[in-house]
């Protein structure tokens, strides 16, 4: 994990006469594969492993717990949230005590005052001290003067790595004594020097005895954490009667709140940067082939439709063209020729311009039908010229929407059956249908517009 010093060496293979297996007193022994044996067998009642052996590496003992899903972790953890709960009839006074300590005349109940004060504002860990053959991670006691730096207007700056060499960073504003107190702190010390040199976990820990039996410093983070999902999950909760697909958004929401105050960072997947490079292929494709359609529409309203069909299938042409000469197949490219050849200009023009003839000539027979009924008591407003401009830019879109929604049925190639392999290349969205044509992609696109539109 993370920048571990003993990063590289070889774990020996593990054999049945490493492992020592913990059963009920009684059950079957597990049986051995041919020709080994356990190294022991025991019947220990009080502890949770099932199974154990040592680390050839780090000489540390492994061990073979129970699942997450198991009764008996459901206990454990069922005990440190029952911690947690009794620590909110404490903590008050445990944050009035701590913050008394920042006025002692004592350097370590300072420190102290001030570490407690970081565990439970900023729900960091406590820090345990680490070796040689340890990676370098920090908590509370064990920052370096280097890891805090006073910013302006009473805010610090943690830069540390943390578990599993996870890099904290915050910017925090504190309280104003605390920010006074870390600048004494760091007063004539190295950056590499501890910050709290008069503080450790075991000392900390022997405090918070003090106020509650059970309690630690790492309760804290469990208390912390659950308050903050209890405080977030009650702003603007979804009703009762929503689905849980909506409940479920506004759990998550909530839980990535809990994430980022303790800390808890995801790890880059494997494929990251490649699939950023695709979605932002994507994203371009995409915003090109709108701003086509857009052009379109455009050139259909001041030059024509035919102007608007040409232009536009020119730069549709260009694209796939530059696709097919990149990653098409042979058949791709006979077949998108022959779309090309086909496609009559004149023709889709000519009928794109014909719906928006006919749709005039509809509405001016229901404009001599009306002539023929009593008139209206009421005198019909006149149009403004603006609402006038909206109608004929709605011809617009309607006629090029008509234009690539006749058209496309009818030049929308049969799939062609490839002979040879196709290149296992990355493809933009766009193509990522290697028989879509631009007919089809400008419909869907007018279709998407003109539903968010309506």
């Amino acid at each position: 994990r993370g920048k571990h010093p003993l990063q590289g060496m070889l774990k020996r293979r593990v054999v049945p006469e490493d492992v020592t297996i913990n059963i009920g007193s009684g059950e079957k022994v597990p049986e051995c594969p041919p020709g080994h044996n356990w190294k022991a067998v025991v019947h220990d009642q009080h502890v949770t492993w099932l199974a154990m052996w040592q680390d050839n590496v780090t000489g540390g003992t492994k061990y073979v717990m129970m699942g997450a899903n198991s009764s008996v972790k459901g206990m454990s953890d069922r005990e440190k949230f029952e911690r947690a709960r009794r620590l909110k009839d404490k903590v008050d006074d445990i944050r009035k005590d701590y913050q008394t300590a920042w006025a002692s005349s004592s350097l370590e109940a300072r420190q102290l005052g001030v570490a407690l004060y970081f565990i439970d504002f900023l729900a960091l860990r406590v820090g345990n001290e680490k070796g040689d053959d340890e990676a370098d991670t920090y908590g509370c006691c064990s920052l370096m003067v280097d890891h805090v730096k006073p910013l302006e207007d009473n805010v610090l700056r943690f830069d540390f790595p943390g578990k599993d060499s996870i890099q904290y960073v915050n910017d925090v504003a504190v309280n104003p004594t605390v920010y006074d107190l870390i600048k004494t702190f760091r007063n004539n010390k190295a950056k590499t020097a501890d910050l709290f040199d008069h503080v450790s976990p075991s000392s900390l820990n022997n405090y918070l005895k003090k106020h509650m039996s059970d309690l630690t410093a790492k309760v804290f983070r469990t208390y912390n954490a659950s308050i903050c999902l209890q405080d977030r999950l009650a702003i603007n909760p979804p009703p009762k009667s929503a689905p849980v697909t909506e409940k479920l958004v506004h759990f998550n929401k909530c839980n990535t709140e809990v994430a980022i105050l303790c800390n808890h960072q995801r790890s880059l997947p494997k494929n990251y940067n490649a699939n950023m490079h695709k979605l932002g292929g994507e994203a371009d494709n995409i915003s090109a082939a709108v701003a086509r359609v857009q052009q379109a529409q455009k050139t259909a309203q001041s030059k024509g439709m035919k102007a608007a069909v040409t232009e536009f299938f020119a730069d549709e042409d260009k694209a796939q063209w530059e696709w097919l000469n990149m990653y098409g197949t042979d058949e791709e490219k006979a077949e998108y020729k022959k779309l090309t050849k086909e496609r009559d200009i004149d023709s889709i023009a000519s009928r794109a311009s014909g719906s928006k003839t006919k749709k005039a000539s509809s509405s001016s027979s229901s404009k001599k039908d009306s002539k023929g009924k009593k008139a209206s008591s009421s005198t019909p407003k006149k149009k403004s010229k603006a609402s006038i401009k909206a109608e004929d830019d709605s011809d617009a879109d309607e006629d090029l929407l008509a234009l690539v929604a006749r058209n496309a049925k009818k030049a929308a190639p049969k799939k062609a059956s490839p002979k040879k392999a196709v290149k296992k290349e990355a493809v933009s969205y766009t193509h990522l249908r290697a028989h879509e044509t631009p007919e089809h992609l400008v419909c869907r696109l007018l279709l998407e517009k003109k539903k968010h539109c309506s």
